[in-house]
């Protein structure tokens, strides 16, 4: 499985721990690298949802987006 998404930097860092606000396909992207960590299978990511084909045959797809 390949990540084709960023790190964070430490000022992207810095900004979410002073509580600024993150756009949903920015927090997809960061569960899209947590959960290529976690799961064996293939994660993908793509605008704000979060694919994920196990090796099973059992497919989620996960989306996000900000309550108001």
């Amino acid at each position: 499985m390949k990540n084709n998404c960023r790190k964070m930097s430490a000022a992207e860092i810095f900004a979410a721990l002073k509580e600024e606000n993150i756009s949903a396909e920015e927090l997809a992207a960061e569960l899209n690298i947590i959960f290529e960590d976690y799961f064996t299978g293939t994660v993908r990511l793509e605008d704000t949802a979060v694919t994920i084909n196990f090796l099973n045959g059992q497919k989620f797809r996960i989306h996000v987006r900000e309550e108001q």
